[in-house]
């Protein structure tokens, strides 16, 4: 799987930085699948660093994770069901 955005494909680096717009802590939401360390807010829309060659736009954040679909699929989620 590979994090990138679904708009431009631009790919985010280790040390990329959001605002969390509850709180004002700058963090990476891919670490913690959107979650604020500081004040536990999900994000569910992330936005494409503009200033770091992103094109701006907000999109899902599962959008942002291309491949998933393939790793579900090795994972048989169905069988987990049954």
């Amino acid at each position: 799987m590979q994090i990138k955005c679904p708009k431009c494909s631009w790919i985010p680096q280790q040390d990329s930085k959001w605002t969390c717009e509850q709180c004002n802590t700058e963090i990476n939401l891919f670490e913690n699948v959107g979650e604020c360390t500081s004040c536990r807010h999900r994000h569910l829309m992330v936005y494409c660093i503009d200033w770091e060659g992103g094109c701006g736009e907000m999109s899902p954040i599962l959008d942002w994770c291309s491949g998933m679909d393939e790793e579900l699929l090795k994972l048989n989620v169905k069988k987990l069901f049954d």
